[in-house]
């Protein structure tokens, strides 16, 4: 917890130093370097009420092996997996093929 704390000031700080220093330059671009240093962190994957989420991967296929990776080595049944690859918001088809 502290150091969610620690790593949030520090974002806080440059954020600062950079709205402070942009002087002359491009605004979005100084725009986009502190919404990407105030962004909030997320873990890659995280298990909420049993159901595993991941951050990895930009398609059904890669967010199923990422669930896999995050409970290997237990197993989990074909339909389950479905259902988890659908949470993330993949339809039915591309969930059943990955």
């Amino acid at each position: 917890m502290d150091a969610s704390a620690v790593v949030s000031l520090c974002s806080w700080i440059l954020s600062e130093m950079v709205r402070f220093s942009q002087k002359g330059l491009d605004l979005a671009e100084a725009n986009d370097a502190v919404e990407g240093l105030m962004r909030r962190k997320f873990p890659l994957s995280e298990e909420i009420d049993g159901r595993i989420y991941t951050q990895i991967g930009d398609s059904a296929p890669e967010v199923a092996l990422g669930i896999l990776d995050v409970i290997y080595p237990k197993r989990m049944a074909k339909d389950e997996l479905i259902e988890s690859v659908k949470r993330h918001g993949y339809t039915d088809n591309n969930a059943n093929v990955a």
